[in-house]
């Protein structure tokens, strides 16, 4: 009976080492870059039509690219002046030259600092800022540049801007400004530098619209961001952060990760990931990381 049980032991162990050799040496392997899909429903994911969102790595700065399937390009943000040669880089590797429409969320140079470059290099048709305080919200070179460009929009606070097919943009808050990109039955809600306070501000008025799939976390993730009743209100599946430092314990904190990790919710850091690239096809999403040229 002993000599049965090992027998048969045996017999299992063997199997079960073949079962894992065979599902091995059936995976693909993906090259250059580290992928994690995460999706309701895969069916016919690759023939969806995506809107694409770049959150770049820009050291302690942010900038984020958005590309509708239509090709029109949004940019929210341009990094500090001390990136603009790789925000540069990555706008040529996605072959693009003319900027529909960009976005300056706050008068802060980590923002905004390498936009005077910018508008130097390339075709802006729309620059949008928020209505209140508008152009003075910005310093005198910044101002001047805004009012020599002609082609500022001002944006009052929830009004809706439809950006292309199934594309739209609210501004949920003017300075810093808080948008919510909505494509088709997905949303993208992008903080700025907004805090605890402002936070509660949107609670009280917006309520269930705050609801998106995707979080860019405020303020680099500093401690003052991301409360409980404001990830309770917004509940996405991804928190991403920009402008993060592995070496400054502050840039996330602490408090903010572990909020965020307690609530379910996938983080990103660009500072541990590099840049990272989120497809939305209105019904599922992806998320890829460690991107070769970006």
């Amino acid at each position: 009976m002993l000599r049965f049980w090992y027998f048969t032991t045996a017999v299992t162990l063997v199997l079960f080492i073949l079962s894992v050799s065979i599902w091995l040496n059936n995976v693909t392997p993906t090259e250059g870059k580290y992928i994690e899909r995460h999706t309701k429903n895969d069916t016919n994911n690759e023939q969806k039509s995506k809107l694409k969102s770049y959150f770049l790595d820009l050291g302690r700065s942010e900038a984020t690219i958005l590309i509708t399937p239509n090709n029109k390009v949004i940019l929210v943000d341009t990094g500090d002046d001390e990136h603009f040669k790789k925000l540069d880089f990555i706008l040529k590797e996605l072959k693009i030259e003319n900027i529909d429409y960009l976005f300056l969320t706050t008068n802060e140079p980590d923002h905004i600092g390498a936009f005077p470059e910018l508008q130097k290099k390339y075709n802006i048709h729309s620059t949008l800022i928020c209505k209140e305080p508008g152009i003075g919200l910005f310093e005198p070179d910044i101002r001047k540049l805004l009012v020599e460009s002609k082609n500022v929009v001002l944006l009052p606070e929830n009004k809706k801007l439809t950006l292309d097919d199934d594309l739209d943009v609210y501004a949920f808050y003017e300075h810093p400004m808080v948008l919510k990109f909505k494509y088709k039955e997905s949303s993208i809600l992008m903080m700025s530098d907004a805090n605890f306070e402002i936070e509660e501000k949107l609670i009280a008025k917006y309520k269930e619209n705050l609801k998106s799939l995707i979080l860019k976390v405020g303020n680099h993730g500093q401690s003052l961001t991301s409360s409980d009743e404001f990830l309770k209100a917004v509940n996405p599946q991804v928190a991403i952060i920009l402008g993060g430092d592995t070496e400054d314990n502050s840039r996330p904190s602490y408090g903010v990760i572990e909020r965020l990790t307690e609530s379910w919710i996938d983080v990103y850091r660009n500072d541990v990931k590099g840049t990272i690239l989120v497809q939305l096809d209105g019904e599922s999403f992806e998320v890829n990381t460690h991107l070769n040229n970006y």
